[in-house]
């Protein structure tokens, strides 16, 4: 299988128990980011830009205001909705094309509550 295919059918699944996910997580992060963030510090790569420039004449930057779909993925229900979103999202981005298949897989193995609630957490601080 390709590394950028996804995993698993769109069968929704119960949800994993917590070792279970915190096994699969560790497994993802020693076996999959592990390795890609040393090729990727090999080959001088970033990702994310954050040096302040020496030469510039200030180091401010304009910053766009968020949007709402600044935060959303249309990731869907089943695994390769996932896939296909991440590799959307990540489009300029190849060295995190890998990324999407198992992280996929990942969200197949683990699973989805499907119990949602109008009832905020009591550890979030509610502004009206």
């Amino acid at each position: 299988m390709d590394s950028t295919e996804g995993g698993g059918g769109g069968a929704s699944r119960e949800p994993a128990g917590e070792q279970s996910i915190e096994r699969a997580a560790a497994q993802l992060f020693d076996e999959v980011l592990a390795p890609l963030a040393a090729q990727l510090r090999e080959a001088n790569a970033s990702l994310a830009d954050v040096a302040p420039r020496r030469e510039a004449e200030s180091f401010y930057e304009p910053v766009r205001a968020f949007a709402r779909a600044d935060f959303e993925i249309a990731a869907g229900g089943d695994p390769e909705t996932l896939r296909a979103a991440l590799l959307q999202e990540w489009r300029n981005e190849p060295a995190l094309h890998a990324l999407a298949g198992h992280l996929a897989r990942l969200s197949n193995e683990i699973g989805v509550e499907r119990e949602q609630s109008a009832e905020v957490s009591p550890f979030l601080y509610v502004m009206f």
